[in-house]
């Protein structure tokens, strides 16, 4: 087995559990959730972080892969990362808000 080959396996085995890693993270947050507002924001979150998960796969492979010029992966990378901690902080507070509104 040549070393391309083994870049592929580890590639896509790589991917294939980050994304089972992915899946039992949203089922752990959506079942640990204490009320329905909860719950709605968290699927309107999946769904739209599965699309965006999506779209990161692809142009990380597409740049990994020549398909897709090299500058395109940083690019890809930048737009992903740099707003996630922004994106986690505000989730964080409006489950919070979310939860205090429904004791209330």
């Amino acid at each position: 087995m040549d070393a391309m080959t083994l870049g592929w396996m580890g590639a896509i085995a790589g991917t294939l559990i980050g994304i089972a890693g992915a899946v039992f993270g949203c089922w752990s947050s959506y079942r640990s959730a204490e009320n329905d507002a909860q719950r709605a924001l968290l699927r309107r979150s999946f769904v739209w972080t599965g699309f965006a998960g999506v779209v990161f796969i692809a142009l990380i492979f597409g740049a990994s892969t020549g398909f897709l010029p090299w500058w395109m992966y940083w690019v890809t990378m930048a737009a992903v990362f740099l707003p996630l901690g922004f994106w986690i902080r505000w989730m964080n507070r409006r489950l919070a808000e979310l939860s205090t509104a429904a004791r209330e």
